[in-house]
């Protein structure tokens, strides 16, 4: 994914469930250079809405 595209994704995530953004850690999966430490899965976006907060890397 365009990380552009997946930031806008990202903060409409975070808005609509309730999330604070700053909790996600956008560079651990988007890189400026060299690869992501972790990939974003939908699973994680999931869980993520579920609990309510960020289960990601942050």
């Amino acid at each position: 994914m365009d990380p552009l595209a997946a930031g806008d994704l990202l903060e409409e995530f975070a808005k609509q469930f309730g999330i604070e953004p700053k909790e996600i850690d956008f560079e651990y999966y988007f890189p400026d250079y060299g690869d992501a430490q972790a990939p974003l899965t939908i699973q994680l976006l999931i869980n993520s809405a579920k609990a309510g907060r960020w289960l990601g890397k942050s």
